[in-house]
């Protein structure tokens, strides 16, 4: 078969290039025609959690209660801030089916019988919240024993660094 015109001048020119070229061209043709990919994804109950609102204050709460009983503290406030709140990743089942020309990806929550015809997700794990800072607000703050002691109490509670703690002064 002879090449005419343009297409000869071209082939000509790509040399002992023009087979491997013409390999990675056909590689990339066969990339574009795959057989369909088809992705089901069942949506995970929705499961009533309390509220973060709710669940910090409580937290602020308590943790106030606990440092307002550190020698020299005094009355004392809480505020945590949150980077995240706390995370629950259920159980899946993945089914892959392959057909002749498709693939069926198939993610289901798994489910079991929490009673009374109820059906309950099954939790996998539950990532507890991450907190961002704290401001902690005293009234012996002047007092360096009793800063320190509130910093590493709150430190040692939430996971924060001392850069990420600020004890103030309360009037």
């Amino acid at each position: 078969m002879k090449a005419d015109g343009w297409t000869a001048g071209f082939l000509n020119k790509l040399g002992k290039f023009k087979y491997p070229l013409l390999i990675v061209l056909l590689g990339l043709l066969l990339m574009l025609l795959p057989g369909k990919t088809t992705v089901q994804n069942t949506e995970e109950p929705a499961v009533t959690e309390p509220a973060e609102v709710e669940s910090i204050s409580v937290e602020e709460e308590k943790l106030a209660n606990l440092l307002s009983k550190i020698q020299g503290a005094g009355a004392v406030e809480v505020m945590l801030s949150l980077r995240t709140g706390e995370h629950t990743i259920y159980q899946t089942d993945t089914q892959r089916q392959t057909g002749s020309e498709e693939e069926t990806l198939r993610q289901e929550t798994v489910l079991y019988a929490a009673g009374s015809g109820q059906q309950s997700a099954l939790i996998q794990q539950v990532q507890a919240p991450v907190y961002q800072g704290a401001i902690i607000l005293c009234q012996g703050a002047d007092n360096p024993e009793v800063k320190l002691a509130l910093v590493e109490a709150v430190s040692s509670i939430t996971g924060l660094g001392a850069d990420r703690i600020t004890v103030v002064k309360m009037r």
